[in-house]
């Protein structure tokens, strides 16, 4: 019986211990104010395994009410969230908790419109370019019904492709598609009481129970404009993250208004904090019947817009190279992105960014001599062309053994007075079947080289568009008539 008496001896002690603990922490909260140093004894309390779920929820009760007069308004909804997972059973703390909890989010303005574009510049911030983003919408019919189409394509470092669509009338998402470099390309489904997630490279079905109303990540971006609160008014959305199959409760809170002067000129702005996965961020939002996204800071970068305008549906857009003397046409609905970092011998590389995939093309320039091809190159134009188009193949044959081109092979085209050469092929690319455009041509000194890469079951959808882009190339008629007199 002694070891027993013994350990119940100690228990005791340490039970009174750690009530004389928990009670120097409501002295110092209440009676002397020193937040912080409540803070500390309240995170001591819960880091230790013996406090009784009791004394466990009432230290986790006040180190949520520090953080609130301390004025750290997220941190005191984690808090709070936290108490309420984690204490279900400890009903005068949890109802306690709840009353300090965001309300449901319930929007009551529809601020974007159809074929609106917003373009942010991403930097680092010491002012490094690092990417683009351009976010579209666009108003569909899925099976009779209005839908809402969101979608996010650019570069933040690597390739990032986002759709969502959502019902119009109830503002629920129907569908996602979500695509980074890194993760792979992630399709969900989201049903009564459950979202269906596919992730396409690993070949993985997955389901997720959800209760209440739960949204997509791109959809939170926009209904963070359809905020209109007062200064320290806090709400809260709960969205999905494919990546970790799973659903975060994401506060926002009101800030109040900033001046703020950008590209597309000068607004006064909602400020607006969150917190998503750990991830501290800002929103600047204009205060004004468009809502405009004027600025995002999260995770040490910075996204500025440049660019807000409307989409022209079934209209090609021109993009003129005043350096290089060229002109490309692409449609008014695809994002185009001029790369800050360029590869190996390029000395002008754009991208084009189709919004309904994830998939690259672009045009990249080169000098002739910056290649080491098999053979010398023919003074003959026609010959020349041949071989350049010849050796590009050899080359991706290298990386891709199994390549086989598609169609009657090379194709024989005159761009603006010059001859270029074009061929599809089709290829295994990380276990998945790829679709591969390649078309070159060669003006002076410089080589013209246009690519494209697509899924398989993407291709067909999107071909006509990139031919048209590739033989839309056009040059400066004076330095065509320069060419002709030399």
């Amino acid at each position: 019986m002694l070891p027993w008496l013994s350990w119940a001896q100690d228990a005791e002690v340490r039970s009174v211990a750690l009530a004389e603990l928990l009670e120097e922490g409501i002295y110092l909260q209440e009676a002397k104010g020193d937040l912080d140093g409540a803070v500390a004894i309240f995170e001591n309390l819960l880091a230790r395994s013996e406090v009784g779920r009791g004394r466990a929820a009432e230290a986790q009760y006040r180190l949520a009410v520090c953080y609130l007069e301390k004025g750290e308004k997220l941190a005191a909804v984690e808090a709070f969230e936290k108490l309420v997972e984690l204490y279900p059973d400890q009903k005068r703390w949890v109802e306690a908790a709840l009353e300090y909890l965001p309300e449901e989010f319930e929007p009551e303005l529809i601020p974007w419109s159809p074929g609106e574009r917003t373009v942010l510049k991403w930097r680092l911030p010491t002012g490094v370019p690092i990417g683009q983003m351009i976010y579209t919408v666009e108003e569909i019919k899925r099976e009779g019904a209005d839908f809402w189409k969101f979608s996010g394509q650019g570069y933040i470092s690597q390739r990032l492709h986002t759709i969502t669509e959502v019902e119009k009338s109830t503002l629920r998402p129907y569908r996602s598609r979500f695509f980074q470099t890194l993760s792979g390309l992630f399709q969900s489904q989201y049903k009564d009481g459950e979202i269906a997630t596919v992730d396409m490279r690993k070949g993985v079905d997955e389901s997720v129970a959800i209760e209440g109303r739960v949204y997509d990540y791109l959809q939170s971006l926009f209904m963070v404009r359809q905020i209109s609160l007062e200064a320290g008014r806090t709400i809260e959305l709960s969205v999905f993250s494919p990546t970790e199959g799973k659903a975060h409760r994401v506060p926002f809170e009101v800030l109040g208004t900033e001046a703020l002067d950008t590209e597309i000129g000068e607004f006064e702005a909602l400020k607006i904090k969150s917190k998503y996965s750990g991830i501290d961020a800002l929103y600047w939002i204009s205060n004004d019947e468009r809502r405009r996204i004027l600025k995002i800071a999260m995770g040490g970068i910075e996204g500025d817009i440049v660019r807000f305008d409307k989409i022209k549906f079934g209209d090609y857009r021109t993009h003129r190279n005043e350096k290089y003397g060229y002109s490309i046409e692409y449609p008014d609905s695809w994002g185009l992105m001029e790369s800050f970092v360029l590869q190996k011998n390029d000395v002008d590389r754009i991208f084009f960014l189709d919004p309904n995939t994830p998939d690259e093309s672009y045009l990249y320039l080169r000098s002739l001599d910056t290649h080491n091809f098999e053979e010398e190159l023919s003074p003959d134009p026609l010959v020349a062309i041949d071989q350049i188009a010849n050796f590009i193949l050899s080359s991706y044959r290298r990386k891709f053994p199994d390549l086989e081109l598609l169609g009657d092979g090379f194709e024989s085209l005159v761009i603006d007075g010059h001859p270029a050469r074009l061929f599809i092929a089709k290829g295994d690319l990380n276990g998945e079947s790829v679709n591969f455009m390649r078309g070159v041509m060669a003006r002076k000194d410089m080589l013209f080289h246009f690519s494209c890469r697509k899924r398989e079951v993407d291709f067909d959808q999107s071909v006509d568009v990139y031919r048209h882009i590739f033989s839309s190339i056009r040059f400066k008629h004076d330095d065509r008539a320069a060419d002709k007199e030399r």
